[in-house]
């Protein structure tokens, strides 16, 4: 038994490391073709490192098309401490989603105090070959960053849950500030805490509720603010594009239908999904998925309320990424499904019953099969964004016909045959 309780103690430590040595062949990969030259490497406000002047321009720029503070130091900081070799970077953004994932574990743990379907869940989505893009992609730092924010706000929110305090409430705030400014797709964390209230951090009481809406105005007047400069800037970068509603219904269901079906099943995955009205099929056949889903979650609320939370944080959280407002010329991207992942993977973890003792080993060899599935999918991915040529290469065996990737391949062949 005191083994058991040492083991639990030790979770968020082998969490950590696990994750770490999941990522092993990011920590060899090099700078890719797609932004990080633009964004980085020949970014004079980036490859000066960090002094007082680029720290200025970090927080009043809305270059790139957002305002991402923390995002740009973090950048100015590798400069800084690695110079240009890319192998400082990519071990930090491991290690930032190394460090998510405990704090991931330990948000869950707290939550549910559930401790072996908290480790299941985490581990699956800290694993997913998805989460490569996210996490080998330097210029995606702020994928991380805001991942890292916005879990470690999370379990936080459990605490002041658990025992309200205003030190509790004021750290949650700051920690939800740090998430806003890493990447603005943090503006959906309230939705997530009052789903939190329902499960697993309620029931609450009916008359509770209008407290804690009202305790998370000043969150949601931050989200509002985030969201109004994210659409200013992107505006101004160009980024933003219109479309006739019928086409945009339909890039929506596109978007979600590829996303799940990416999440069960990681096969041709790409850096690029181009943004094209999906075929009436397919926009069909995503919008009886999706109605399916959403019909079983308000079924089961009552019976099964960790399903239905994982579902409404899963299909809440991504939707502003879903082409809702047209930003950039993808559909989707693996990136968006970072912090939804999180909450879709509790909730069909937790909707696993618990097992009874004598079944336990069995279910741990599954569990473990599982996961060590979803390593060698990811070292497979992870290895794809080792260099720009894998990386085309991968994009060219989804799509052959990919405009983007066949000229990013052509001028990464003409950058070989006439090096600078």
């Amino acid at each position: 038994m005191d083994a058991v309780k040492h083991l639990e103690r030790a979770l968020p430590l082998l969490v950590f490391v696990f994750t770490a040595l999941a990522f092993w062949p990011a920590y060899d990969a090099d700078y890719v073709f797609v932004d990080d030259g633009s964004m980085i490497i020949n970014n004079p406000m980036v490859y000066g490192g960090l002094t007082w002047e680029s720290v200025k321009w970090a927080f009043s720029t809305g270059h790139w098309g957002m305002w991402m503070p923390l995002t740009w130091v973090s950048h100015q900081l590798d400069i800084t401490l690695f110079g240009l070799y890319p192998e400082g970077p990519h071990a930090e953004g491991v290690l930032i989603h190394s460090a998510s994932a405990a704090l991931a574990y330990l948000f869950l743990k707290r939550a549910t105090g559930d401790t072996w379907r908290s480790l299941l869940a985490v581990l699956l989505f800290a694993t997913h070959p998805m989460r490569a893009e996210s996490v080998v992609w330097v210029s995606e730092r702020k994928d991380v960053l805001c991942l890292f924010f916005s879990v470690a706000a999370l379990e936080r929110y459990a605490a002041y849950r658990q025992a309200p305090s205003p030190l509790r409430w004021a750290v949650v705030t700051a920690l939800y500030g740090c998430a806003l400014m890493s990447k603005a797709q943090a503006i959906t964390l309230p939705f997530v805490m009052l789903l939190l209230d329902h499960w697993p951090l309620g029931p609450t009481q009916k008359q509770a509720w209008v407290k804690r809406v009202l305790e998370k105005a000043p969150w949601v007047a931050m989200a509002l603010a985030s969201s109004v400069f994210t659409l200013r800037f992107q505006t101004e970068y160009g980024a933003v594009s219109h479309a006739g509603n019928a086409d945009r219904v339909q890039r929506v269901l596109g978007a979600y239908g590829l996303t799940l079906w990416h999440t069960v099943w990681p096969r041709w995955l790409s850096y690029f999904y181009p943004r094209v009205t999906p075929p009436a099929w397919s926009t069909a056949l995503s919008a009886a998925v999706l109605a399916a889903v959403i019909v079983a979650a308000v079924k089961l609320r009552n019976t099964r309320p960790s399903f239905s939370v994982g579902v409404a944080w899963f299909l809440g959280v991504m939707l502003p990424t879903t082409g809702v407002i047209q930003a950039g010329g993808q559909l989707t991207a693996d990136r968006y499904s970072y912090l939804p992942h999180l909450g879709l993977f509790m909730g069909l973890v937790f909707l696993l019953p618990k097992v009874p003792e004598r079944h336990r080993r069995t279910a741990l060899l599954g569990a473990a099969a599982l996961v060590f599935a979803c390593v060698s999918a990811l070292w497979g991915q992870a290895v794809s964004w080792n260099d720009s040529g894998r990386l085309y290469k991968q994009a060219l065996e989804r799509d052959p016909d990919s405009s983007r990737a066949l000229t990013y391949m052509g001028m990464l062949e003409l950058q070989n045959l006439h090096p600078v």
